[in-house]
C-alpha cells in the first residue's frame, strides 16, 4: 500500500475554483491578487509581487453584497458579485476573506 499523506497535505485547498491560503502565507501569495481582509476588517484585492510584497493601495471591495431579488442568496451569489468587482475571476483567497463570504452568503 503506497502512503499519500504528504501529496494530501500538500494539496491545495480550492473555493469555486480559487485557491484559499492561509492569512500569513507570504510564500503562496508571492506574484498573486489575493482577496483579504485589511487592518480595518474590509475586504480588499491586494496584488503581491514576486518577493511577496504586497502593494500599498488595494482594491476596496465594497457593496458586495448581492440583490436576493426574492430568492434565497449563497456564498457563490456573493463570490459571483465580488469577481465583477475586481473584474477578474485569477486570484487567491484568504481563509479570512473566506469566512466572510460565507457569514454573508449565510445571512440572506
Amino acid at each position: 500500500m503506497v502512503d499519500n499523506t504528504n501529496q494530501k497535505l500538500k494539496a491545495k485547498l480550492r473555493y469555486h475554483g480559487h485557491e484559499i491560503i492561509d492569512d500569513d502565507d507570504l510564500e503562496t501569495a508571492k506574484g498573486k491578487v489575493i482577496l483579504e481582509l485589511n487592518s480595518n476588517d474590509d475586504l480588499v484585492a491586494r496584488e503581491y509581487d514576486k518577493d511577496g510584497n504586497a502593494e500599498d493601495n488595494p482594491y476596496l471591495i465594497d457593496d458586495f453584497y448581492p440583490n436576493p431579488c426574492g430568492r434565497k442568496i449563497d456564498d457563490f451569489d456573493v463570490l459571483k458579485k465580488i469577481r465583477d468587482k475586481i473584474g477578474d475571476k485569477n486570484f487567491a483567497i484568504s481563509a479570512s476573506a473566506l469566512d466572510l463570504i460565507k457569514r454573508v452568503g449565510g445571512a440572506y
